[in-house]
């Protein structure tokens, strides 16, 4: 697996890493205009769904999110390709923000963060070893630590959204299951 055959999740760092900045030094001003916040979504605000997933609260919240995302993206990349990844990812963070948002109406719950498509990669990789036995060791062992361990953290610390790390990791499974299984190499045959 190469980050060079990565461009995709490269663009995606980077995308994340330069709002963040722009965040920062405006005062946090992206975050108030493009978080999910039920009261604003409710009124029409639509594109918060997409625009939380580029948003982050906090220096560590944007490290932990970038490793996850070139570690998982790499891999999914790497085996997808990268119009698959995109599906994979677009549908983990469309679903996972809808799923944020479904369960903070009534609050002034701001969720942000690309985590919710990052779990989407992991749940893709967790399905593609349910359907490459060959690979399934492999791939559930790159899938289920991370999976386990950010919900984990979800559940036991407040402020974390799970709703939106559940949806963008079913929304992931889910394509991985539908997109036909990639050809990968394995000791020189192809499955």
């Amino acid at each position: 697996m190469s980050l060079r055959n990565a461009p995709v999740t490269i663009a995606l760092v980077l995308i994340n890493v330069i709002v963040y900045a722009i965040d920062w030094l405006s005062g946090s001003r992206l975050m108030a205009m493009g978080a999910i916040i039920p009261g604003p979504v409710a009124q029409g605000e639509y594109y918060r769904i997409v625009t939380s997933g580029f948003l982050h609260f906090s220096p560590m919240h944007i490290l932990f999110n970038m490793y996850a995302l070139t570690q998982a993206g790499m891999v999914v990349e790497n085996l997808w390709g990268s119009v698959n990844f995109i599906l994979i990812y677009v549908s983990a963070l469309l679903v996972g923000g809808i799923a944020a948002y479904e369960t903070t109406i009534g609050t002034d719950v701001a969720t942000a963060g690309a985590s919710g498509a990052i779990m989407g990669l992991f749940g893709a990789l967790a399905a593609l070893g349910a359907k490459v036995p060959r690979l399934r060791a492999t791939l559930l062992q790159w899938a289920l630590f991370p999976i386990v361990a950010t919900l984990a953290v979800g559940f036991t610390t407040t402020g974390i959204s799970n709703a939106d790390h559940i949806g963008g990791l079913i929304a992931g499974a889910i394509i991985g299951f539908i997109v036909p299984t990639p050809r990968l190499r394995v000791t020189g045959d192809t499955v």
